[in-house]
């Protein structure tokens, strides 16, 4: 069969024309979200008593600062695209927002921005400056931008200027800008005529220029894996490299305050260095941040950083070569993965480790535990009574019998990145990017043992369990499947090459549906597993990260575009059927009936999809008005036959659970063939009272159906 393309035209169009705001959505309403957390903090300016700080996933932070020991968050404003930087212009914060362009926000109350304005660019929006009349956007390979603010929001475009480099950073003197280039170094222009931009001077040096602060006769550079780099500009037409301090780390800004240098170094934390001398820099103090340092700014007698895992730490600078931390603003956090088990929401929430949630009531979701994992949790699966978490080198193993008080239970130690896991029966299948397909022995979760592992020419991202074989996201190697009958000796036995990144894929009947990158929704047919092949392919808003099912849909978390939901009754056509722009970064998602519960970055979304569910496909099957789950009798007094029924052949779970969420027992986890299964259990020995038959199924169990059960006694 031949491949067709399929392109949501009417659907771009409502993602693309402008405005985009978060509400856009088709069939798909929110109900509820649980948390608030920053995504990596990239810069921080200081007006007055706020501290603005942008956020890559979630655009604007604003932070009370007035108390120093109490900073308090007050407002935030998320953006649709990535934040890199911000500057303000009377009442408006000005955003380079990504790939999104400028974004523009009313911040005269800062308690409540508004999103009021966007200008979509060509390049990758990465650095931003403003004289309250001008204002200038870096975007890259393709230069900076002029607008003027004359309407501020609705600038003007007045001229692109292209440079040789990539333009990321951009400071204004005077009758001058100061451009940081990348790899072409500083570029000096006279913008007197800010229409008509001339080079006036330029220094090469080694490294890549990122940002730059200056300071009298000096600029100082951000000069990447070549730390501080310090140039004369005191002649602007022969800017000079005088002198450099080679950090640890890679520099990413700088800024000086007095005789002192203050360098945001990546991993290397924040480093203070004496410029008294600029033709011999002096290190005197290395600060290790919580994370990543990433942004800096100075007001005052403070020192503002802003550490990429989320946080915002503020050090007085009295004493200018030693700074002392004297607050912070902390979010711990960022939502990778979510996974559901009977009534409870699972979520790998990288350095705030795992995450349980109770979504009982959907529209009020409760945490009620969590596990502090070691390292940062980024994939997750459940399968019975534990939590299978990937965490940098280790899988980590939670006992969640009772999920109001999980158990750290066992690990194994890897040899390189875990990215994903997928657990069936007693054998772990984790995705380890170029180190390939690694099969993990749990038959006791207490001590996991690697037991072989299969390469790839891609990187493996994500894998899916179903029968036999191990279906595998390999990023620019597409699809390949894995026999596993024999889990000590892994046999690539059939791949399908795709144009983007496969980044994750979701198994249905004969078909897979895999996630693309760029190159949006495939679909390919499985019925041979030695020679799957591509039927038809959709592009799709966004950046096609993650795949999940239920029933004849499909659910795809989309990054900034947030989550799509397609009929594919008929795999060879999938059609459109609702979507939400989620505020945050839709990663990834589990599915519940008509809730689809996404993993956005810094929420929990739970969202009510059945508008966008039109088709009950259970009256198709061969026993009428058969209900999703058929419990008899009930009530009942001690045994229950229990009933229900497969579309495909999938990983299924059933188990019984009491009002309060705790498991009873599961009376069935494996693979069942397509068709109608019945199952019984003996409940003469458990109390009267109301109880939860739950049936997982699919990847990581994410697809759960319930029904009620009652025994009288």
């Amino acid at each position: 069969m031949q491949s067709r393309t399929i392109i949501l035209s009417a659907l771009c169009c409502l993602f693309f024309n402008l405005p985009v705001f978060p509400q856009d959505s088709l069939n798909v309403s929110k109900i509820s979200q649980l948390y608030n957390l920053w995504d990596a903090a990239k810069s921080v300016i200081v007006e007055g008593i706020y501290a603005y700080v942008v956020s890559y996933g979630t655009g604007l932070r604003i932070v009370d600062i007035e108390s120093v020991p109490n900073p308090e968050e007050v407002g935030f404003c998320d953006t649709p695209g990535h934040s890199w930087q911000t500057a303000l212009a009377s009442v408006f914060a000005y955003i380079a927002d990504g790939e999104n362009g400028l974004s523009i926000i009313d911040v005269s109350n800062p308690t409540v921005p508004i999103k009021v304005g966007n200008i979509p660019t060509e390049g990758d929006s990465r650095g931003i400056a403003t004289d309250g009349q001008m204002l200038y956007l870096c975007e890259g390979t393709v230069g900076f931008r002029v607008f003027d603010l004359s309407n501020p929001t609705q600038p003007i475009e007045l001229v692109q200027y292209d440079t040789p480099g990539y333009v990321e950073g951009i400071v204004l003197s005077e009758n001058y800008a100061y451009v940081a280039d990348g790899q072409s170094g500083l570029r000096i222009l006279d913008v007197s005529n800010p229409a008509q931009p001339l080079e006036v001077g330029a220094c090469n040096f080694e490294g890549f220029a990122r940002r730059l602060n200056l300071s009298g006769n000096y600029a100082f550079v951000a000069a990447g894996s070549a730390g501080l780099r310090i140039i004369d500009i005191s002649s602007v037409q022969n800017p000079m490299e005088i002198g450099f301090m080679d950090t640890p780390g890679i520099t990413q800004e700088v800024v000086t305050f007095g005789d002192y240098a203050y360098v945001a170094d990546w991993s290397n934390g924040l480093v203070v260095i004496d410029v008294s001398d600029p033709f011999h820099p002096r290190e005197v103090l290395t600060i290790d941040t919580p994370g990543l340092a990433h942004g800096v700014a100075v007001e005052s007698n403070s020192l503002y950083t802003a550490d990429y895992t989320g946080d915002l730490l503020i050090f007085n600078i009295e004493n200018p070569s030693n700074p002392i931390e004297s607050s912070s603003y902390i979010t711990p956090g960022f939502i990778y993965f979510a996974a559901l088990s009977g009534p409870y929401a699972y979520l790998a929430a990288r350095d705030a480790g795992l995450r349980i949630v109770d979504t009982t009531d959907p529209v009020n979701p409760q945490e009620v535990s969590f596990w502090d994992t070691p390292g940062w949790a980024m994939g997750l699966d459940i399968w019975q009574d534990y939590a299978y978490i990937t965490e940098d080198t280790t899988l980590q193993i939670i006992n969640i019998e009772n999920p109001l008080n999980p158990v750290g239970w066992g690990f194994c130690h890897l040899s390189c990145k875990a990215l994903n896991v997928s657990v069936y029966g007693n054998i772990g299948c984790i995705a380890a990017k170029e180190d390939g397909l690694r099969i993990i022995d749990v038959s006791d979760p207490a001590q996991p043992a690697e037991i072989s592992s299969i390469m790839f020419s891609g990187f493996v991202i994500s894998v899916e369990w179903n029968g036999n074989y191990a279906f595998t996201a390999t990023g620019t190697a597409g699809l390949h499947i894995v026999s596993l009958e024999d889990p000590g000796n892994p046999i690539d036995i059939g791949f399908c090459d795709t144009p983007g990144q496969c980044t994750s894929v979701y198994i249905s009947g004969d078909y897979a549906y895999l996630t693309d990158f760029d190159e949006g929704l495939r679909v390919v047919n499985i019925s041979e597993p030695y020679a799957p092949f591509e039927i038809v392919s959709v592009e799709t808003p966004g950046l096609a990260l993650y795949v999940t099912g239920w029933d004849d849909h499909l659910f795809l978390a989309a990054d900034t575009a947030g989550i799509l939901v397609f009929d594919i009754s008929d795999p060879s056509s999938p059609i459109l059927t609702g979507y939400y722009d989620t505020p945050g970064i839709g990663r990834a998602l589990a599915v519940s009936g008509d809730y689809a519960f996404v993993a956005d970055g810094s929420y929990l979304g739970i969202y009510n999809c059945s508008q966008a569910l039109p088709v009950v496909h259970w009256q198709a099957v061969s026993i009428p008005d058969m209900p999703v789950i058929l419990i008899s009798p009930n009530p009942g007094n001690s045994e229950f036959k229990i009933q229900f029924f497969l579309e495909a052949s999938e990983k299924t779970q059933l188990t019984i659970y009491n009002t309060i969420g705790q498991k009873i027992k599961d009376l069935y986890e494996g693979c069942l063939s397509a068709g109608l299964h019945t199952f019984t259990w003996d409940a003469s020995d458990e109390v009267s009272g109301n109880y939860v038959v739950a049936i997982s199924k699919g990847k990581s169990k994410s697809r759960v159906q319930t029904a009620r059960l009652t025994i009288l006694k």
